[in-house]
This record gives C-alpha cells, structure tokens and sequence, in this order.
C-alpha cells in the first residue's frame, strides 16, 4: 500500500509448487516521482484470494561486493546506490523449483521466491537481457540486446559469459560451433529436449 502516481505491471509468473499462486513484479512511482519494484503474490481463486508484498526493490543498485560474485539486497539500503536498475522479466527456474530469477539490465536471484534476494553482479548493468530460458536440469541462459550470450545454474552465484568469450572465438576458429559471423544475429535461444543450449540465428 502507498500513494502512487503510477503503477505498472512489468511481468508476471505462476509458482510451479504452490498451486494457485501466482507473483507479479510492478514498479511504482510515488509522488515525489521515485520509482521501485514491487514483487507481489496472490494466492487463490480470483476475487476471492489473498495478496503478500514479498520484496520492495530499489531502482538504484548498491556497490557490488569485492569478495564474491553477488550482494544481499537489503530493502532500504540499495537506496544509496549509484546504479540504476530496470527489470523486465520473471522467471522460475524449473517446473518443481522456488527458485526466482528477476531480470532486466541486471540479474536478481531467490531461493525463497523473492523474500530474499541477491544481485549476480558478474553480469553488469551494460547491457539488458532480452531474453531468458530455463532449462529442466536446474540451468539457465540468457541473451541481451548486444548479442550477449550468459549462461547459470542453480546452487552457484557465478554467471559466465559465453559469447563474446576466448573460448567461443577459438571454437569458432578450429570450425567448433557453426557460422555466427558478424552478419549473424540471434533471434531467439531456447533449451532443447535434452536441455542443450539452441539458437535461432539470421545470417546476412
């Protein structure tokens, strides 16, 4: 609850183990035009259910940790960061799993479906994901609107770039991996059958 001027629905997701629950992420802006996210869960049947404010993100990102690969956010302290996050996207990993992924220009992860969350401070603010994949085995990639490919698991905190990368232009040197010249663009990726990591590419 609060005084809004504005408030949009970003993305939401189904709880694939609690039956009936459902999460939507929303960015307010209050009067004095400050923005937040807001993760909200509704539980029930519509009309007759019930709503709980899990988390409330501040857009300004606090200083990375020097010690690992994520930061706890804290509500109220990312207040006083510098960079500035924008989320686009939500995303359990698995059809069994409460883990939580929030994404956008960052990534934010939860094992608790969002009472908690880290920021993977690996990847940067630079770029933002347009799209992002799970796959049945509890791993994950994502693409981003520079053509940046990342890929994660559950159970580690370390994201890797996969593309561009030392290892991809030496694959694609010795003939590896198939034609991604720079007249290749990745239209879509997907996780197949036996959750290998696919791309729908454009050439020319």
């Amino acid at each position: 609850t609060g005084d809004y001027s504005l408030c949009t629905l970003v993305d939401a997701a189904i709880n694939p183990v609690t039956k009936q629950t459902f999460l939507l992420l929303v960015q307010t802006k209050d009067m004095n035009a400050n923005k937040h996210y807001h993760l909200m869960q509704f539980t029930g049947e519509p009309g007759q259910g019930t709503w709980e404010q899990l988390s409330v993100i501040s857009t300004a990102l606090p200083a990375p940790s020097q010690f690992d690969h994520y930061t706890w956010l804290i509500g109220g302290v990312q207040d006083q960061g510098q960079g500035q996050l924008t989320l686009t996207g939500v995303s359990f990993l698995g059809m069994v799993s409460q883990k939580l992924y929030l994404w956008g220009n960052a990534v934010l992860y939860s094992e608790d479906v969002g009472r908690s969350l880290w920021w993977l401070h690996t990847f940067t603010p630079s770029s933002t994901i347009t799209q992002f994949v799970p796959s049945g085995d509890g791993a994950f990639a994502f693409l981003t609107d520079t053509q940046e490919l990342w890929y994660g698991a559950a159970g580690t905190t370390r994201l890797v770039r996969l593309r561009p990368s030392e290892g991809w232009s030496l694959s694609e040197s010795l003939g590896e991996l198939q034609i991604h010249s720079q007249n290749t663009t990745t239209l879509a990726i997907f996780m197949d059958i036996n959750s290998g990591l696919r791309e729908l590419n454009r050439c020319g």
